[in-house]
């Protein structure tokens, strides 16, 4: 791909937050029934239901990634950059730019 093609780069993730809030909604169920009900049955449902909420609090920061998204008139590249610095992805979408400018003001001069 040209770098002229490349009208837009963002910083996306995929954030599952309804994974966290089914996991309070597990943990909150857990506490009531643990607390209305009388003798090792509440305690045994509180534990399950409480595993199962961390289980998945695990799962959203397991499957959390951060994404580069090139976009070009065909369509989009998505690059994982969850391993990177903030930094280093900024630098990245700025050499980007700076490059585009660069072939720009080329063409221009060319042109003229």
């Amino acid at each position: 791909m040209n770098v002229a093609d490349i009208t837009g780069t963002k910083i996306t993730d995929n954030k599952q937050i309804s994974l966290l809030i089914f996991a309070g909604l597990l943990f909150v169920i857990g506490l009531i029934i643990s607390a209305t009900s009388s003798g090792f049955g509440g305690g045994v449902w509180f534990g399950y239901l409480a595993g199962i909420a961390i289980v998945l609090v695990i799962v959203f920061f397991v499957t959390w990634n951060k994404y580069l998204d090139i976009e070009y008139p065909g369509g989009r590249i998505r690059l994982k950059v969850k391993k990177y610095g903030m930094k280093n992805i900024i630098a990245f979408q700025k050499s980007i730019y700076r490059v585009k400018d660069a072939q720009m003001k080329d063409l221009y001069s060319i042109n003229s």
